[in-house]
């Protein structure tokens, strides 16, 4: 019996464990006897296993990582050195699958929390979309709390939408003679600023118990949300009129004025529109359009920038590849394979930084969207000379004859793959931050945790890296900011740092992480495992002249890596940046851009701190 055993039963079947984590077949738990060199019995004496006070830690540490995601690369690393113990120790199996239990129960625990999590995130950025801020009073108007689109801690009062007190009680006390919910709009204004409810006419939202009144402010105008109502639900002119006015005053009879219709062709206009929705009612009809997302508008014009630099392209099977792009079709194309989560050129966030540049190059960007990512479809690849595909299928339909090759990071694996298929095609390669997955740091215990992901975890345990990657993404969404203050705090020049606290880089980081996973893990789970394993193709056979751009400060990528390709390609030109780190092409841009499209460049100095941080 495990000494573990007084955290309680928490095993799972020893067979699934074991494979899932390993990715190898493991022991039988038929007869653990059967195959003396891969299952040993336990031994009576367990005495060579000192280490009882370090291993119950770690168990404490796997079961803290479940309550707090930021722990997950000090605990992977520490149960990375306790399993390597154990696998070169044949009499402590028993203990190896105790732990490797208590990981995989964490991990059902974790995931469980980040649900919660994600479903009470969702309300708050739905609110935020929405426009809407939700105020909840006690039976004398009393603030309880607040839930707010600019603010969104609770028990904290937001001025800008809680009216004065005795506004406050001139709307409940309309309340309690009402009907229906009360609505006080701004004098002579067209937006219902505030609409009442009681908890009565909330009986189906479940409110938290004290609370008496619910105080809805909406930042849409009457006309927005009735015309949106009208067009998702087929109103005539005339009845998305009077819901106009209904919502802009919260009285029929001032609705129907406002229509030039009478009283009684008011009732009947509200009466059609409640069946159409399937509400019951004017507190109902109100509930369902403030807090029903398909009914809500989204006000926010559409970016046309951003809509044109995004395209969606078809292979022959159907399967879907979503580029971005900016430039001139005209330009001569760059295809970029930017790092995992897709952000360092950010041309969806901002296309007006590198616009200008661009068209001064003659250039054309074209970054295209992983399987799994973004919306391009799902599709399984088993090694870098996949990416050849797409971007065969991205020259045939945009009309590309020749192009260059830009890689960042993790990107420089899917850069390789694509030059070796495509050599003839291929005029110039340019990598930044440099990954090459046939070297492995000697000294990878010291480098950041995805470096160690990638290239210790993957390779070893690729059922391992399919239970930690989407518990890595979660968490990085949830405490971007947690990740970015540790990552600042341990790099090793003030280039590197003065990036990582920038917060235009910490917020676009995360929005475009989080649309990159929208579809599911599956895509980004991939990109790791193709990382993790060594390139497949004939680095000699490259033939395009090749520049490499790698910070001496990066602690992601080690440098020895750039160097061991340098040599493996032959004709490559190393170009080593003092003081710089990985994260240097989000502040370099414009100098690299110019080198990846062959164009004369000088490298500053790291004290600039580029384009992007100062902007």
């Amino acid at each position: 019996m495990s000494r573990f055993n007084w955290l309680g039963n928490l095993a799972q079947d020893r067979r699934s464990v074991m494979t899932d984590l390993s990715g190898d077949e493991p022991c039988s738990t038929q007869d653990e006897t059967a195959n003396p060199e891969r299952c040993e019995v336990e031994p009576e004496d367990r005495s060579d296993w000192s280490k009882d006070a370090d291993r119950a830690d770690l168990v404490h540490r796997i079961y803290d990582t479940a309550l707090d995601n930021s722990l997950w690369p000090d605990m992977i690393l520490r149960v990375f050195e306790v399993i390597e113990k154990t696998q070169a120790d044949p009499v402590s199996k028993e203990d190896l699958l105790d732990i490797q239990r208590h990981f995989a129960r964490a991990l059902s625990l974790s995931e469980k929390m980040l649900a919660l999590e994600n479903s009470v995130e969702l309300k708050d950025r739905l609110l935020d979309h929405l426009g809407i801020s939700m105020i909840f009073l006690g039976e004398q108007g009393e603030l309880i709390s607040q839930k707010d689109r600019s603010d969104k801690q609770a028990y904290v009062p937001n001025p800008k939408f809680l009216p004065d007190r005795p506004e406050v009680q001139d709307m409940i006390s309309a309340s309690q003679q009402a009907e229906g919910p009360v609505i006080r709009a701004e004098p002579g204004g067209t937006m219902p600023a505030q609409i009442l409810f009681s908890r009565r006419q909330m009986v189906s939202r479940s409110l938290p118990q004290g609370v008496a009144w619910v105080l809805v402010c909406v930042d849409k105008t009457a006309e927005q949300l009735a015309d949106h109502v009208g067009q998702n639900f087929a109103l005539t002119p005339a009845k998305t009129r009077l819901l106009a006015g209904f919502l802009r005053h919260g009285n029929l009879r001032r609705a129907a004025e406002d229509c030039g219709t009478s009283y009684e062709t008011g009732r009947t206009y509200l009466k059609d529109i409640c069946q159409s929705m399937g509400v019951r009612g004017q507190s109902e009809l109100l509930q369902y359009i403030l807090f029903s997302s398909p009914v809500i508008p989204n006000d926010s014009p559409a970016n046309a920038e951003t809509l044109k630099t995004r395209q969606v392209l078809q292979h022959d099977d159907g399967k879907t590849l979503e580029i971005f792009t900016l430039g001139a079709q005209s330009g001569y194309p760059l295809i970029m394979f930017d790092a995992l989560t897709g952000g360092a050129l950010d041309i969806l966030g901002y296309p007006e930084r590198y616009q200008p540049l661009l068209d001064r190059l003659g250039a054309r960007l074209i970054i295209p969207c992983r399987p799994g990512t973004f919306r391009s479809s799902f599709r399984v690849q088993h090694s870098a000379s996949d990416y050849a595909e797409d971007v065969a299928m991205i020259s045939e339909r945009l009309g590309l004859s020749r192009f260059s090759l830009l890689g960042y990071s993790y990107g420089s694996v899917a850069v390789l793959g694509a030059a070796h298929h495509l050599r003839d095609r291929v005029d110039r390669i340019t990598l930044a931050s440099v990954f090459y997955p046939n070297y492995v740091a000697p000294n990878w215990k010291e480098m950041d945790f995805f470096y160690q992901i990638a290239s210790i975890i993957g390779r070893r345990w690729p059922g391992l890296l399919r239970r930690v990657i989407p518990f890595l993404a979660n968490s990085i969404l949830h405490n971007m900011d947690n990740f970015c203050d540790r990552a600042a705090a341990r790099a090793d020049c003030a280039h590197e740092e003065a990036i990582l606290n920038a917060p235009m880089v910490r917020q676009r980081s995360r929005d475009m992480l989080e649309e990159r996973i929208s579809q599911g893990m599956d895509g980004l789970i991939q990109e790791y495992q193709l990382i993790a394993q060594p390139l497949d193709v004939d680095l000699g056979q490259i033939t395009a002249p090749v520049q490499l751009f790698h910070g001496m400060c990066d602690r992601i990528n080690p440098m020895g890596g750039a160097e061991a390709l340098a040599q493996d390609l032959g004709q490559v030109r190393l170009h080593k940046l003092p003081d710089m780190g990985h994260a240097f092409i989000y502040a370099e841009w414009d100098w690299l851009l110019k080198a990846a499209m062959g164009q004369p460049f000088d490298i500053p100095a790291a004290t600039r701190r580029g384009l992007l941080t100062s902007g």
